[in-house]
């Protein structure tokens, strides 16, 4: 029989990733965006694959070329 090894990932480590900080990560979850699973009180774990898609959907979301970018004053044309 095959065993199938499942790579989880903090919090840290995710935010590492991404760069973004642990903060955002949790809003992420919390929010649905990234699927994740509550480990204990505060703490979060992540699928390593699920986290490697989210990630491709999240920059292709600031991706200008694909209709993405940055948002607020800074991205409006004058």
């Amino acid at each position: 029989m095959a065993t199938i090894k499942i790579r989880t990932l903090s919090t840290g480590q995710v935010a590492e990733m991404m760069g973004l900080s642990t903060a955002s990560v949790r809003r992420f979850a919390i929010d649905g965006l990234l699927k994740g699973r509550r480990h204990g009180a505060r703490a979060w774990v992540f699928d390593e694959d699920e986290v490697k898609r989210f990630i491709r959907s999240y920059e292709s979301s600031l991706d200008p070329s694909l209709g993405g970018g940055p948002r607020g004053p800074r991205s409006r044309k004058k």
